[in-house]
C-alpha cells in the first residue's frame, strides 16, 4: 500500500526546494552526519546509540546519555509533532479555477496553482524551520530542549559551565585559550571543531591590546559582508585556532537565551537529529510513515476550504554532552 500520493509527493519536492531565510547557526550544528528515523511515534535512546556506533559515529563502549523529560529519567523519547496548516482564501481559490490565465512572475509565465503552492508552503517551511533551529540553540546552548507543543522539557543533563577568570593587562589570550584546549582535549580525547564566545568577549578581543601586537602575526578575519546573522560577526585567529562568535538566541517559547561572558568548546561529530513517525490517512486507514516530513492537502465541505496541512516529528540530540564544555568568564 502507497502511503504517499503523487500529490502529496509533488507538495513535498516543492517543500524541500524552497529557501528560507532562518538564521540556521545552531541547526547546522545538527545536519552534517545522517538522520536516525524510526516509523514509531517515540525514539529509544539505546536504539539511536547502537546505530550510531554501528555507523562508526561515536565510539565503541559510549553508553546512551542520561535524559530526563519533565524530571524523570527516561530511555524513550516522544518529542512533540510539529503541525502547521496553511489555507487558501477564496481569492486565491478564485485564481486558480479552470479557465484562469498564466500569470507573469520576474519576466516569467508562471502557472498559478504551482505559484499559490510554493506561496503556501513557503510559509509553512519558514515557521518550521524557525522551530527546528530555536530547539538546536536551546539544546547547545542550555543542554534542554521546550517541545513546542506540549512544552515538556527533555534535559540531556549537561555539565555546567566551569567558572573562569581573565584579568585584562595582566593574563593572555592565547594562553588563556591553550588552557581551555588542553582541558577539552583530557576530558574527550578528542579536539573540539568550535571554539565559540560571547559577543561581550568579543569586544574585549577588540580592545585587548596584547592581543592587537599578535595581529601581524595572526590576523583577524574580516566580517565576511553578507546578510545573514551569523556573517556579521567577526572571526579571531588566535595562534591558528578560530574563533567564532555566539550568535544572539532564543528558545522554543521565544525568550532570549543568556550567553554572557560565556565560551563553548564542541565537537559536533556526534550531533543527531532524530524523526519518529507520522500519522497519515490512507484511505480509510490511519498508517505510520517514516519520514522528515509529511504534507497532505485537503478539502472540507462545510464551510468550504482548501488547507495544506504539514507535519514532522523532529528532535536534536546530543549522544555524548562532555562535548560540550561551557565556561563562564
Amino acid at each position: 500500500m502507497k502511503l504517499i500520493n503523487p500529490r502529496q509527493a509533488e507538495l513535498m519536492g516543492i517543500f524541500a526546494a524552497l529557501p528560507t531565510n532562518v538564521t540556521t547557526h545552531y541547526l547546522s550544528k545538527f545536519q552534517k552526519g545522517t538522520p536516525f528515523m524510526t516509523a514509531s511515534d517515540s525514539f529509544s535512546v539505546i536504539e539511536l546509540m547502537k546505530e550510531l556506533i554501528s555507523l562508526s559515529i561515536v565510539p565503541r563502549g559510549t553508553k546512551a546519555p542520561d535524559i530526563k523529560i519533565n524530571g524523570h529519567n527516561t530511555i524513550n523519547v516522544r518529542p512533540d509533532i510539529i503541525k502547521g496548516t496553511a489555507t487558501l482564501t477564496p481569492l486565491e481559490n478564485l485564481e486558480i479555477q479552470a479557465g484562469q490565465t498564466q500569470m507573469i512572475l520576474n519576466g516569467q509565465l508562471v502557472d498559478n496553482g504551482k505559484f499559490l503552492d510554493e506561496k503556501k508552503l513557503s510559509m509553512l517551511k519558514s515557521g518550521y524551520m524557525n522551530t527546528k533551529a530555536r530547539m538546536c540553540a536551546e539544546l547547545f546552548l542550555t543542554g534542554k530542549i521546550t517541545l513546542p507543543e506540549s512544552k515538556d522539557v527533555i534535559d540531556f543533563k549537561t555539565k555546567p559551565a566551569i567558572p573562569k577568570t581573565f584579568t585584562k593587562g595582566t593574563n593572555n589570550w592565547e594562553v588563556f585559550f591553550l588552557d581551555l584546549l588542553d582541558e577539552y582535549v583530557e576530558k574527550n580525547k578528542v579536539f573540539p571543531t568550535k571554539i565559540e564566545v560571547d559577543k561581550e568577549i568579543l569586544k574585549e578581543f577588540l580592545t585587548d591590546e596584547k592581543l592587537a601586537k599578535q595581529n601581524i602575526a595572526y590576523n583577524i578575519v574580516d566580517i565576511i559582508p553578507q546578510k545573514t546573522l551569523e556573517q556579521r560577526y567577526p572571526h579571531f585567529n588566535i595562534l591558528n585556532m578560530k574563533i567564532e562568535t555566539l550568535v544572539p538566541a532564543t528558545n522554543v517559547v521565544g525568550k532570549k537565551i543568556d550567553t554572557e561572558n560565556m565560551v563553548y568548546l564542541s565537537n559536533e561529530a556526534e550531533f543527531t537529529e532524530t524523526y519518529v513517525g507520522l500519522e497519515v490517512a490512507v484511505n480509510n486507514s490511519v498508517l505510520m510513515l517514516k519520514a522528515d516530513v509529511h504534507i497532505d492537502e485537503i478539502v472540507e465541505k462545510d464551510p468550504p476550504v482548501k488547507k495544506y496541512i504539514f507535519q514532522s516529528g523532529y528532535c536534536p540530540v546530543l549522544p555524548i554532552t562532555d562535548r560540550i564544555m561551557k565556561y563562564k568568564v
